[in-house]
This record gives C-alpha cells, sequence and structure tokens, in this order.
C-alpha cells in the first residue's frame, strides 16, 4: 500500500541559548557507536546534541517521534525518509519500495536500508541518525528493530537516542562493549560556573555567587528550574 511520509526532520535551532563546551566534547564523533542521552525533562537533552553535531558540521538525520511512530510501517517510512532527507540518495530505493508495497517486517526493512547506505559515510564523514523522544516509544517490535540495527550497524552510521528513560534495547551490553557513549543528567546540570554565565548574559542586575550557589544545590542542577 502506498503511504506518504512527512516526519519533522530538521535539526532543532535554537537562539541565545547557553554554549556548554566542556559537556559536548563528552558526546562521541566517532562512528559505530551509540549516543544515549538519556535524562527527564527540561534538562537539555536536544539543545545539547543540537549544539554537538553544528560543532561538528555533521550530516544529521533527525527523527522526532510521536506516540503514533509505535506503528512498525509508519516508524520504517519516517525513518527512511529522514535519511533520503538529511543525505539524497541514501536510501532511494529502500524509500521507493516502502511507498509502493511495504515491507513484511521491520528487520527486512533494515536489512535493506543499512545496505544501501555509503559504506565509507558521505565524504568520509559518518552520517548521524537522531531519534528523540525515544521515551514515546513502548512497542517492543520497535525495540526489536534497533537491538537488531546496533548488532548490524554499518561504520558509516552513528546513533543517538534522545529519551527521559533508558530504552530496552540492550544498553547493559553495549555499555560493557565500550560502543556506547552516555549522557544522563549528572552531566547535563548546571554547575555553579555555568548557571552564574546563563545569569550574567540574560539579567539586567547582578545576583550574588552564594545565591547562585543555593539555588543550583536546591534544584541538583536541573536547567529548567
Amino acid at each position: 500500500m502506498p503511504v506518504s511520509f512527512n516526519p519533522d526532520t530538521s535539526p532543532p535551532s535554537f537562539k541565545n541559548h547557553l554554549i556548554r563546551k566542556t559537556l559536548l566534547r563528552k558526546i562521541s564523533a566517532d562512528a559505530r557507536k551509540l549516543n544515549l542521552i538519556q535524562a527527564p525533562a527540561g534538562y537539555g537533552k536536544t539543545t545539547t546534541v543540537a549544539d554537538r553535531l553544528e560543532a561538528l558540521e555533521a550530516t544529521s538525520a533527525w527523527y522526532r517521534l510521536e506516540v503514533g511512530d509505535n506503528d512498525p510501517a509508519r516508524f520504517a517510512g519516517y525513518l527512511a525518509k529522514a535519511l533520503e532527507v538529511a543525505a539524497p540518495g541514501s536510501c532511494k530505493a529502500t524509500l521507493r519500495k516502502l511507498q509502493e508495497k511495504g515491507y513484511d517486517d521491520l528487520e527486512s526493512f533494515l536489512t535493506d536500508l543499512l545496505a544501501e547506505l555509503p559504506l565509507d559515510g558521505l565524504d568520509g564523514d559518518p552520517l548521524y541518525l537522531v531519534l528523540d523522544d525515544y521515551h514515546l516509544i513502548d512497542n517492543e517490535v520497535i525495540h526489536n528493530a534497533l537491538r537488531f540495527l546496533l548488532r548490524h550497524q554499518p561504520a558509516c552510521l552513528t546513533l543517538v537516542l534522545i529519551t527521559r528513560t533508558v530504552p530496552p534495547i540492550g544498553v547493559a551490553q553495549l555499555r560493557m562493549q565500550g560502543r556506547m557513549t552516555e549522557i544522563t543528567s549528572r552531566d547535563l546540570a548546571f554547575g555553579a560556573d555555568e548557571a552564574q554565565s546563563y545569569f550574567d548574559s540574560r539579567l539586567p542586575f547582578e545576583i550574588s555567587r552564594e545565591s547562585i550557589e543555593r539555588a543550583v544545590r536546591r534544584v541538583e542542577g536541573w536547567v529548567s528550574a
């Protein structure tokens, strides 16, 4: 059955936010790795990833997930479309097959998709696939598909998951294998220096260092607070 795909594939744009250079260096630029950015709402997960990929001048396919993306057919279509928008021609045949007759399962879809991606990336640089708000996915079929992708992840592809909860995709094993870079709320929390820089750039009056340190302790560095 032909399907029309129209995902939100553009990287987010933020203005007047604090660039966190020390934190950005923690996000891996290595291929064949998972970057897991996991923290509750309001810790600046998406902003941090967008800043890092902008600093790397990386080609990134953004897929902002919704509850409706728990449907495997929709997930496959939006995923392929996001990659095709980011890197035209990277999965044209797979996307065409999806639109014309579809796939019986996600593993078959991913087999074709990964085989079609350029082996050496884009001019030798990796292609970043960012799945934002992955905590909205609760379909085990899609979790299994992510496990399959990670087992067969080509050198040209770096996967980034942005989520509020730890996804059930074999994180412990990836951690032991050294194939994952993990950023949590502890990493994302503001320290006193960052909080002071933030206030200094936005407020027309000065806040004492003591007050800033007390506020940071009280909210444990939670950025939104």
